[in-house]
Order: structure tokens, then sequence, then C-alpha cells
């Protein structure tokens, strides 16, 4: 595959996918046999989904299309190329045939947005002001997709996971964007635009000084591992997890299987947070990235033009033959940025600071602990008389208890007032009209909405 053009890939991968699908469902498959089978599940996926670059005719439509459905193709890509051991020749196989399929798509789509971006002229969205018993987790280049995977991980925890989106900053660094997450009172400016770092007063914007800020401003501010139950600080807490991105400079080939455990670790981090009495979570990033097998195509900015530059982004004099941007704390200073998928840097496989909605279009996840489900069952029913005890074992006390000759219907009720079992599990019901003794009716369990959880026959007045 490696040399076709897309259409002809995406054909190949097709026809190949009509032949084998088959073997997926194999006793082969199940015992790891059939590795070839099974990563082709993913890449009929990308196939599929690259077909169609990302539009929008302005920044929030593009931005909407992508974090609604368009970072599937990333997400696709990404299980792709996790199938196979880095080391692999079968893993350089799937580089090329993932390359093939997904650059195309991913450099149109890149391109597009730049022309949006060129003429909105800036970018990125407003801070974010904490709440009082809610933890803001800053997860380091957690790109869209990976969020989506994160929220759809926590949702199978039993949370509830709500995902937005938010805008990157440019350059979309880490020195520029997380500053603009956070609420701070006083000035963030930019100087120079070295190490494209704004300023807070005089000293330089890193992480020890914006976290001292934001604690000055009523930010709980936690420690590396610590949880805290909420000490009810006005603007709630601020942590920060996650070795994403670090991972990804280093380790690029590597990535697409690591992702997987950072997600599982992302998970458990949100959930120590829910079970120290937060009552959510608002996870957030600073900036998504680019992987491309092999390397992204490398575009030349001459030195004599580059104060700083990145693989993806410059700070510039002059005018320099490639697109730029203005600095998002000075817009005086501008930012060159590769057009499409390039790189200042020959060989980056991963890399971030440009423009394309990989790097810009950023989760927000808001979670909330799910609402368990409410169960109860009648341990047993004894009359005394007219007078009927009934023992209940559920996790909600908000349960009742009513008694009917027709359990569908709450018309039918023969008791004096439907009670709730409380704490102590065990109502007492009392039957006034004593035209019903000896007459079939049915104790039923109802949640508090109404429906009905559990119900079992009885006779009124029946002797033990």
């Amino acid at each position: 595959m490696a040399g076709l053009d897309q259409a002809t890939v995406t054909a190949k991968v097709m026809a190949l996918e009509t032949q084998h699908k088959e073997r997926r469902s194999w006793v082969w498959a199940r015992s790891g046999q059939s590795p070839w089978a099974q990563a082709l599940e993913p890449l009929v996926v990308l196939a599929k989904l690259s077909k169609s670059p990302i539009g929008g005719t302005t920044i929030d439509a593009a931005a909407a299309a992508y974090s609604a459905d368009g970072y599937r193709c990333d997400q696709a890509a990404l299980d792709a190329l996790s199938r196979f051991r880095e080391t692999t020749s079968d893993a350089e196989i799937m580089k090329r045939a993932v390359r093939a399929l997904y650059e195309p798509w991913l450099d149109a789509s890149t391109r597009h947005f730049q022309e949006l971006v060129q003429k909105a002229g800036k970018l990125g969205s407003l801070p974010i002001v904490g709440e009082r018993d809610v933890c803001v987790l800053f997860v380091d280049g957690l790109r869209f997709d990976v969020g989506a995977a994160l929220a759809a991980e926590l949702e199978l925890r039993g949370v509830i996971a709500k995902v937005g989106f938010r805008l990157s900053t440019l350059p979309t660094v880490t020195a520029t964007a997380k500053p603009a997450i956070m609420k701070i009172k006083g000035t963030l400016h930019g100087e120079t635009g070295d190490d494209f770092a704004p300023f807070l007063g005089i000293k330089p914007a890193i992480a020890p000084v914006l976290r001292d800020a934001i604690a000055k401003e009523g930010v709980e501010v936690l420690e590396q591992g610590e949880t805290l139950f909420p000490s009810g600080a006005e603007h709630g807490g601020w942590a920060e997890f996650g070795q994403i991105d670090a991972y990804g400079h280093a380790h690029p080939d590597d990535l697409p299987a690591r992702v997987k455990t950072e997600v599982m670790n992302a998970a458990d981090r949100v959930l120590q947070f829910l079970d120290a009495g937060w009552k959510q979570v608002r996870v957030v990033t600073d900036h998504g990235w680019l992987l491309m097998p092999d390397g992204l195509p490398k575009v030349a900015l001459p030195a004599f033009l580059a104060e700083t530059k990145w693989s993806r982004c410059a700070l510039v004099k002059g005018n320099a033959d490639v697109p730029s941007y203005p600095w998002h704390w000075n817009h005086d200073i501008r930012i060159a940025s590769p057009p499409g998928i390039a790189s200042f840097r020959a060989g980056d496989k991963y890399s971030h600071g440009g423009v394309s909605l990989q790097e810009c279009v950023v989760p927000e996840i808001v979670v909330t602990q799910g609402v368990k489900a409410v169960s109860a069952s009648i341990i047993s029913v004894d009359w005394r008389g007219m007078r009927c005890k009934v023992k209940v074992e559920s996790n909600d006390p908000a349960v009742r208890v009513d008694l009917r000759t027709n359990w569908k219907q709450a018309g039918s009720s023969i008791v004096v007032g439907v009670k709730e079992v409380g704490s102590g599990g065990e109502v007492n019901l009392v039957v006034a009209d004593d035209k019903h003794e000896g007459s079939a009716a049915m104790v039923v369990l109802l949640d508090a909405g109404g429906a009905i959880l559990s119900q079992k026959t009885t006779s009124v007045g029946e002797k033990s």
C-alpha cells in the first residue's frame, strides 16, 4: 500500500475486509492466532472515515464537527497502530498502511482549519472559573480522541462523564496554553515571546508561579497523589496528572499502545477525587498533538528568521514565507506555523505547537457520581389481624410500600397511606376496611418516582 493514492489503498483495505472479516469469529482469532484479521478492523474504520476531510465555515463549526465525530478517525489510527509491538515487521507494515490512509485526511482537514483561523485572526476559550467542591484536573496533552476514550472508560465505571470542547491558544504548547486555562487575578502578559511563556508581574508564568497565584485566588491546590476531602475553598480544587505528552515526545512509536494505560490511570485518578468527596471533577488540558508514523513532512524555515524554533511553531522576525499568527499573550508578536501537518524539523513523529484540529480542539470532561440503580426486595410479610408488617431489603430508604388488589394500579390501594421503608427496612400497613379480610392482595415496592421494583402476593389478615 505504501506509495499508492488514498482511494486505491481504501479499495484494497475493503477488499481484504471482504475476504478476511469472517476469520475474526473463528476459534483461531479467539486464541490470538489471527492478528492481521483482528488488526484489519480498525484499519477498515480508518479507511471509511478518512474519505471525508473535516470542513466547516467557521472555527466553531469545524471544532463542533471534529468533536462530534471527526476525532474517530484519529482514534481508529491510534487503535490500528497499537495492534503490533513497535519493533516487529508487522508494526512497520501497519505504519505504512495507516499513513497511506491517514495522512491525506489529516493534511486536508488541517489546511482547511488553518484557513479558518487565518480569517478569524485568533483562537482560544475563556479561562475556567473554579467552583466550590469541584476539582479541576489538568491532564497534559489530553488530545480529544483520548479524552473521549477517558469519558467512555469513566461511564463503564458507573459515573457520569459529559464531554465538551474548548479551543487551545496559539501556539499550542504548554507554556502558552496552560496559563490561559487558569483564572488568575493580575495581568498575564507577553514580553519577548522566548519559549512562548507569558509573565505574571515580573515572574515567568511557570508552573509553581501559576499554582501560587490560583491558591491566592481561593483555589485548593493539590499535590501529586493527594485527593483530600474538599475544604470548601471558594473556587474548588486544582490538580495535575498524566504523562501523555512526555511519553509522546520520548517514545512516539509506542504512544498508541501507551495511551490505553494513560486512560486507565486518569480514570483511576478521577474516581479517587469523587470517592474523597468532591462533588464534581472537571478534566481539562492545554493542547493536543499530531502523530504520524515515520515522521511528519518537513518544511524549511530559514534560521535567520527564527528567534525560537520548535517543531510546529517558531517565533519569527522579518517576513517568513510560512503562515503566521498572533501570539496569544502579545498580538504584536507573530508565531510561524508550518502549512498543513508539516514540521520545521525533519523526522519528528510526535509534535504540537501548530494549528490543526488535533492540536487546537481539546476536551473538557465534567464528571459526577452516577445515580445508583435502586434495588429492593421483600423479605417477609406478617399479618396481625388487619395490620401487615413488611420487611424490605433495599439500598434506598426512600423506597415505599403499598398494598393493592391490582399491583399495576395505584388506585387499587387498600391501606391507610403508603409508607417509606426508612433506614430500618420495615413498615406497618393497616387495612381499614374489614371487607378485604381474606382477599388476595399484592405487596408492592415502589421507587421515589412510583416505578414498581418488586411485588409479592398475600392474603389480607392471613394467619401465620
